[in-house]
């Protein structure tokens, strides 16, 4: 069965890592994790690459898509794709995300 992008995955028939943290996410196991450190970012091939504040501490799966080119999920949703050459994750629109202001 072939999953549509941006639908939730099953994890039936294919191969899926439990991660322990926070939420106990799972994600397919053709997925790059990273974990979001405590300053709002992830490291990727030695650079820092800023996520949203909202996601400390959370694990978020890369899916490839192209060369360079890699699809964000956070849990079940997609809020983007990152993009090495530049080394900034954009949204649908390509728009680079922004760190949400501490309150």
């Amino acid at each position: 069965m072939t999953r549509r992008r941006g639908e939730p995955c099953s994890p039936r028939g294919m191969g899926y890592r439990l991660l322990t943290g926070r939420s106990g996410l799972e994600y397919p196991g053709h997925f790059e994790v990273r974990r979001v450190s405590r300053n709002g970012g992830i490291r990727w091939a030695s650079h820092r690459v800023p996520v949203r504040h909202s996601m400390l501490e959370e694990y978020i799966g890369f899916e490839p898509v192209d060369d360079g080119l890699w699809d964000v999920y956070s849990y079940h949703c997609r809020p983007g794709r990152f993009n090495e050459r530049l080394g900034r994750i954009l949204d649908d629109r390509g728009r680079a995300f922004r760190h949400t202001p501490r309150v």
